[in-house]
């Protein structure tokens, strides 16, 4: 649930709550009001009566009497008048006897007044009895409840509305904003600049902070990109030196076979066999040569990588296409989703992906997978073939330069490929293939580096 239905909520119960009990404290404290007011109605009826009876009392008559009671029960809240001597004697008894009664006493002469026949002397002649119902009462406080109801669940409305409205702006939208905030900077963006946050002073203080955490992190990002750059020139700087010195052993054997063949091709008598043997000798150790001053050219070539936006299904297609019109007996087998779309450097991966699977071809495979990832972050090729494979004890050393098994092999392309996928910040692993042969997973973060990020139609 989100926090905005979580607030309203609390609101809502709250406001309700508040208002239930703040209606039951007015309708109890009414209906007791109410109430005596009712019963003070009831008396004020009874005396009114029984001013009324002490005439007919003094001349004992009783049609007046029932009619002086007759006429009080016309009152829809009086069920029953009983009306009994100073003897206890019943008089006269018209209607029920209810739940509810009052009892009020008859005098010789009324409240304040003297009759004109009877002395003054006061004395009780009789007592009226009147019975009632609260029917009109509960009619009335139901009413009132229904009143108090209304006049609640407008209140509720209300007050929710304006604590929502005031919660939003000082608290929902500033929330919502920050969460922007995180989410841009999750994508890579570190402009926060037309993101405002205004809310409560807490909201505004953890905006505060968060802008400068971010400013940290970016000028931190900054350093360490800095830094990585001059890491990475600085091994491809100890690398070279370390291949010129192992490049001009690795030539000088070649050199010693062109020569010595160059020597016996000076000398008379060979046959025409022998000097096709010989000059077989020079053009394969010269192609030895060219091959190997070309890897090592490219693996000495410093070039920052430029990042496009690129569909990788496409790119392995054409790889494979290219592949399938050299190789007749290569089956290579493609497994990625469809539009996935990742940012990478297409002419470097092509590259990477070239060499592998042509060391793939060069070990006996028959059949290559290429499987696209992606995860946690990062996504990534899986090469795997039938081949030969790796040895375990080789696993750690073929990306040596110039570490090869193979007889014609310069030992330079799984080195050029690893340093291609480290200037890249991805990272490569070998292991052994499900399908028998060598297995390669390279992986590489979403967000790699400071290249272009131009949306390639490749």
């Amino acid at each position: 649930m989100s926090l905005s239905a979580r607030i309203i909520g609390i609101i809502v119960c709250s406001v309700i709550l508040a208002s239930l009990l703040t209606g039951y404290s007015v309708y109890s404290l009414s209906s007791k009001a109410f109430e005596e007011k009712y019963r003070e109605n009831i008396v004020a009826s009874a005396k009114r009566f029984a001013d009324g009876a002490t005439i007919a009392l003094l001349f004992k008559d009783p049609v007046i009497l029932k009619r002086l009671a007759a006429g009080l029960l016309s009152d829809k809240s009086i069920d029953g008048v009983v009306v009994k001597d100073s003897k206890n004697k019943v008089l006269v008894k018209l209607g029920k006897i209810g739940k509810h009664k009052v009892e009020v006493p008859v005098y010789t002469a009324g409240r304040g007044e003297t009759l004109i026949f009877v002395p003054s002397n006061k004395r009780i002649m009789a007592w009226v009895i009147v019975y009632y119902n609260k029917e009109p009462l509960r009619e009335l406080l139901k009413s009132i409840f229904w009143r108090i109801g209304a006049i609640s669940a407008f209140v509720i409305i209300l007050m929710c509305i304006i604590s929502y409205r005031m919660l939003k702006r000082s608290v929902l939208e500033p929330i919502n904003s920050l969460v922007d905030m995180v989410k841009a900077v999750e994508q890579g963006v570190y402009d926060l600049t037309s993101l405002k946050v205004r809310g409560i002073p807490e909201i505004e203080l953890l905006y505060q902070a968060f802008r400068e955490m971010i400013s940290s992190v970016k000028e931190h990002q900054r350093l360490l990109e800095s830094y990585y750059q001059k890491m990475a020139k600085e091994k491809t700087l100890a690398d070279i030196g370390k291949f010129a010195f192992t490049i001009a052993h690795e030539i000088k054997n070649p050199l010693g076979i062109i020569k010595g063949s160059i020597d016996l091709l000076k000398k008379e008598g060979i046959s025409e066999e022998d000097k096709k043997n010989l000059l077989k000798f020079i053009e394969e150790e010269v192609h030895r040569i060219d091959l190997l001053i070309k890897d090592f050219l490219q693996l000495a070539k410093f070039k920052d990588p430029n990042y496009y936006i690129v569909e990788l299904e496409s790119v392995l297609k054409n790889i494979a296409e290219r592949f399938s019109i050299k190789e007749e007996n290569i089956n290579i087998v493609l497994e990625c989703p469809e539009n996935l779309k990742v940012r990478t450097d297409p002419e470097k991966l092509v590259r990477i992906l070239e060499n592998l699977i042509r060391n793939s071809i060069e070990a006996g495979a028959k059949q290559v997978l290429v499987k696209c990832f992606k995860e946690n972050g990062k996504w990534g090729l899986l090469v795997e073939d039938n081949g030969q494979g790796i040895k375990e004890e080789d696993m750690e050393k073929i990306f040596e330069p110039f570490y090869t098994t193979k007889h014609s092999g310069t030992g330079l392309g799984l080195t050029v490929v690893s340093h291609e996928i480290y200037r890249m910040r991805g990272e490569i692993e070998a292991y052994k293939a499900s399908l028998g042969g060598a297995g390669f997973k390279i992986t590489f973060p979403e967000e790699t580096g400071d290249g272009s990020d131009t949306d390639s139609g490749r």
